[in-house]
């Protein structure tokens, strides 16, 4: 039996994402660069709503995947890779670009603990 890859298992986190997304906020991340909005509205929705809880994992995984994908599918070179303790003591999943390491699940996590912080801007930033 053939074993997934990092990219099978990040793709399949973005559409759960996408699915969960659908079914409880009856909106569409449809993998189009402006469902960007939509994950900083609803990331920020999620933070007011669990307040004082510690924010799941899940929420940066499928949501940080969800953003990978986008970045992905923008630069068709780039990939997903684990490889070594770039963040701090963890092996969180990041993708390569043109060399440079990008972290969209921190970006996620970063939106939820701190309503300043702009994914859509860090993803235009990126993509210009």
């Amino acid at each position: 039996m053939k074993q997934r890859t990092l990219a099978d298992k990040m793709r399949d986190y973005a559409e759960e994402a996408a699915k969960k997304v659908r079914e409880e906020y009856q909106h569409e991340l449809n993998f189009t660069e402006t469902s960007i909005w939509g994950v900083e509205a609803i990331l920020k929705q999620l933070a007011k709503d669990l307040e004082l809880e510690p924010v799941a994992w899940n929420i940066t995984l499928l949501f940080g995947a969800y953003v990978g994908e986008l970045i992905r599918l923008k630069y068709r070179s780039a990939f997903w890779d684990r490889r070594g303790d770039v963040t701090g003591g963890f092996n969180n999943p990041y993708l390569v670009v043109d060399g440079e390491r990008i972290f969209p699940l921190e970006w996620c996590q970063e939106q939820m603990d701190n309503p300043d912080s702009s994914i859509v801007q860090r993803y235009f930033a990126l993509i210009v």
